[in-house]
């Protein structure tokens, strides 16, 4: 896995669930104070995660701004089942996929090189310890970028929200809205194509 999580303990659980229950409670009033905590919250791991999907800042920056707009409309139907952040994740994915069908869809084939420390956790390599090791992983990196952009749009995001975001097969496909064995195929393809981009890097 890319991505690793340090276990909650049940107390830390018991307090993140108190903390969301009063914030929905307050969401829910139209508290307006409640919804720029809201948007503080989550903001920067939502733009992770559609920087990860379209790979470039301006469409992750419309995603995000798309999903909080969506997610304030949406509050009133919002029951509380999953967590604000999962339901927000999922509104996020809808979105991109609902994006990609669209002729907006302008994925560019490099780094935004405008992007700041949000976009940091879409690496996939350790810091450098040297200018050249520092020129190196700039380089690899680009070609990650570019392999993830030559895959299609299913594919890049069942690749990105199973080792980016830690999704197991069974959410990837909950959000993808496609059965499990359809993400096992796209992952397969996915993994495949990345390799054979790659390939310099075996040696």
């Amino acid at each position: 896995m890319l991505a690793s999580h340090l276990p909650e303990t049940s107390f830390e659980k018991t307090a993140v669930l108190s903390t969301e229950a009063h914030l929905l409670q307050r969401l829910k009033a139209s508290d307006n104070a409640a919804f720029r905590e809201f948007v503080r919250l989550y903001q920067r791991r939502l733009f992770t995660l559609a920087f990860q999907l379209l790979g470039n800042r301006e469409d992750a920056e419309d995603l995000v701004q798309e999903a909080f707009i969506k997610a304030h409309g949406a509050l009133a139907q919002f029951q509380g089942a999953s967590s604000l952040y999962t339901w927000l994740h999922r509104i996020a994915v809808n979105l991109y996929i609902d994006y990609t069908r669209s002729g907006r869809y302008r994925a560019i084939q490099q780094w935004d090189d405008t992007r700041d420390d949000n976009a940091d956790a879409a690496q996939w390599h350790t810091p450098p310890t040297t200018p050249e090791a520092s020129f190196q992983a700039v380089l690899q990196q680009e070609h990650i970028e570019n392999a993830l952009q030559k895959l299609t749009a299913q594919q890049r995001a069942v690749f990105v929200l199973r080792h980016y975001q830690d999704l197991s097969l069974e959410e990837v496909a909950e959000e993808l809205h496609v059965t499990v064995g359809t993400v096992k195929t796209l992952l397969f393809r996915a993994v495949r194509e990345l390799r054979e981009h790659l390939a310099v890097y075996r040696y």
